[in-house]
């Protein structure tokens, strides 16, 4: 839809009350409410104030909701779970510093799908020539030619 199309009305547009995820709107939408939201504003049946209301009221987990979390269904219960989940790592790491040893510390991840900043292949702040130097040196060791009891 180009630009013009967009109703303006007050400090919204349809464009900001329906994106960033406008299908996943509309599924949750219909999903929560029973029928087309969308297509009855656009035939004029309720304002785009209302549809914006049934947005900002859509229930934890919805389809919108998952969207915009990587389509992870997260709700308070699960956030609430998860600090949880922290905490008692965290209080581990208590008991292990309690008995002398040096604990690992935990890295809070906002959400447990979160990737890790460690990435397969980053070599971190090391150099090509390090990095070869250092996979030469844990290689095992190379066959020589020639030199066995059969060559």
């Amino acid at each position: 839809m180009g630009r013009a199309q967009h109703r303006r009305v007050g400090a919204y547009t349809t464009y900001t009350v329906l994106q960033p995820h406008a299908e996943a709107l509309e599924a949750a939408l219909i999903a929560e409410y029973h029928f087309d939201v969308i297509a009855a504003f656009w035939q004029g049946e309720i304002s785009i104030r209302q549809v914006r209301v049934l947005k900002e009221h859509l229930p934890d987990g919805s389809a919108v909701h998952r969207a915009g979390l990587d389509g992870q269904y997260w709700t308070n219960n699960e956030a609430l779970l998860w600090g949880l989940w922290h905490k008692l790592d965290w209080l581990d790491q208590r008991l292990v510093w309690t008995k002398r040893m040096k604990p690992k510390w935990p890295k809070f991840k906002a959400f447990p799908w979160a990737k890790s900043g460690a990435v397969i292949g980053d070599r971190g702040s090391a150099s090509n020539e390090a990095a070869i130097r250092y996979l030469e040196s844990i290689a095992p060791p190379k066959k020589s030619k020639g030199g066995g009891p059969h060559g």
